[in-house]
């Protein structure tokens, strides 16, 4: 069965990539062929294409296809990026056609910038002293945030590890938050009683609320979780590990990472799922040569291996983890192993319609 492509613009599609003597009669766009084999330009217009299905030929190169194709030949782009970028331009959950050019977009995402934060204040180290908890000790006695990161299955030496502590103040465990390079950025806050809501939040100052802090919320679109983390790995002495590290599990969430590294499973970091940015792409890309996908099993996972898949895949395989009864920070070790040894290949997901 055919892919059905009728929500691209065809005409915007050949305008908007700067095709030449683009004209639209009876369904069926004729414009000048962009190949390098017309030596003197295809100045009388020999390609077609089909305004509902977007299949285009060229009658005189014979080079042919539909509008996927043609975007990724045209520009010299990957056909996951070629497609992502006419789902976002005309599939209706992007921009809409006629807000720039397709040219544009292809530039824009093809030479990714990391964008900096805004100038903020951040957290001082100090802070890690004022949310310590000695984890050995608090279990002789535990609080309910204790018992609930006990129940869970986390041991305290991972806790420690991890500099996870507790804030008063909002009521919720402290799990703080390094850019690439382990600097403090930000903290992430978890509720452990699920009536405190919201059950995360990033902790800081908003500029209408009082004070208490005197740091500002970080972006977590800036950052990914645990990759300075993998990076003390690579850079250490332990070239044991330095192989091994450049193959990423990404995870949703802090503490499904945390579990991961509990499990074993040390260059692991984590994505807030469907939000996966350009700029977390372009640090999983510096150092990661291939990931396996271990999402939530819902609706927002799915979405957010679609997007990682379209994003990644263009630069490293990628394989994904199918049908977990439950995520990382839920499962034990050898179940963890049994998923991550049987995920699949991205490719053969799609390929299948599964994906």
């Amino acid at each position: 069965m055919l892919e059905d492509l009728s929500y691209i613009d065809c005409e915007d599609l050949l305008k908007s990539t700067g095709i030449n003597n683009v004209s639209q009669s009876s369904g069926e766009i004729s414009f000048s062929c962009p190949s390098v084999e017309h030596f003197h330009g295809d100045n009388s217009p020999s390609a077609r294409m089909n305004s509902r299905t977007s299949a285009f030929v060229c009658h005189s190169c014979g080079v042919r296809g539909n509008g996927i194709t043609f975007l990724a030949w045209h520009k010299s782009i990957p056909e996951t990026v070629a497609r992502r970028l006419l789902e976002e331009r005309y599939g209706g959950g992007g921009i809409s056609a006629g807000v720039g050019t397709l040219e544009e977009e292809v530039k824009r995402i093809m030479t990714p910038v990391v964008v900096k934060e805004e100038k903020r204040t951040p957290p001082a180290e100090s802070w890690l002293e004022k949310f310590y908890i000695d984890w050995t000790v608090a279990s002789g006695n535990p609080t309910d945030y204790v018992k609930y990161m006990l129940d869970r299955g986390f041991n305290y030496q991972i806790l420690e590890d991890w500099e996870i502590g507790y804030d008063e103040y909002s009521r919720r465990i402290t799990i703080p938050i390094r850019d690439h390079e382990g600097k403090l950025v930000g903290f992430k806050g978890r509720s452990y009683n699920d009536d405190h809501l919201p059950k995360y939040m990033i902790m800081g100052d908003n500029y209408n609320n009082k004070k208490y802090y005197n740091f500002q919320p970080y972006k977590k679109s800036q950052y990914v979780f645990g990759l300075d983390v993998i990076q003390k790995i690579i850079d250490s002495h332990y070239r044991i590990y330095s192989d091994s590290c450049k193959y990423f599990c990404i995870c949703e969430g802090e503490l499904n990472t945390i579990a991961m590294n509990q499990h074993g499973f040390y260059a692991t970091v984590g994505i807030a799922g469907s939000e996966f940015s350009e700029t977390q792409c372009e640090l999983i890309k510096k150092y990661a040569e291939s990931v396996v996908l271990f999402l939530d099993n819902d609706k927002a996972g799915e979405k957010g291996a679609k997007k990682v898949v379209e994003m990644l895949s263009p630069y490293m395989p990628i394989k994904i983890v199918q049908n977990a009864p439950g995520d990382a920070a839920e499962l034990d070790t050898q179940t963890v192993q049994e998923l991550i040894s049987s995920a699949q290949l991205s490719l053969v997901l799609q390929t299948a319609g599964k994906l």
